[in-house]
């Protein structure tokens, strides 16, 4: 990934990107993170924040660690459930914990720059941005059931 280089990023963090993001935000009646640049833009977004491409790879190599321990291979090579699996352990780490922050924000700004994307409303009702105006209907009463 060319982006990779530019945000300073190489080896465990720039491999293991696209298979985080996808784990994270796989694809359904909507694309995946990968299938709508995700990656990319994470990358970007890591250029202009300190640290930011530090904590991408070692992160990284933390999901290769644990997937070496558990099951002998990187992170980009397991499968659904073994990734998530160990991404399961990330989130449910102590607060402040590098495995905790890694996933905490990498799942925070994905899902914000997914979302900001058209083509991730697909099948959602959502037909423009939220803001300003709302939810579509939101000035309606309910639907009865």
């Amino acid at each position: 990934m060319p982006e990779a280089a530019a945000a300073g990023l190489a080896g465990d963090g720039a491999e293991v990107l696209p298979s985080l993001l996808d784990a994270l935000i796989p694809p359904d009646e909507t694309p995946s993170a990968t299938q709508l640049g995700i990656p990319a833009k994470i990358l970007a977004l890591a250029q202009g924040i300190p640290n930011y491409p530090v904590m991408l790879g070692e992160g990284a190599r933390w999901l290769n660690q644990m997937a070496g321990q558990g099951h002998g291979r990187p992170f980009i090579q397991l499968k659904g459930p073994e990734q998530d699996a160990i991404l399961d352990k990330a989130f449910s780490s102590p607060a402040g914990t590098l495995p905790h922050v890694y996933l905490h924000r990498i799942r925070e700004d994905a899902m914000r720059l997914y979302y900001q994307d058209p083509r991730s409303w697909r099948g959602t009702g959502i037909s423009r941005p939220l803001q300003p105006l709302g939810y579509p209907g939101h000035d309606r009463p309910p639907l009865p059931r």
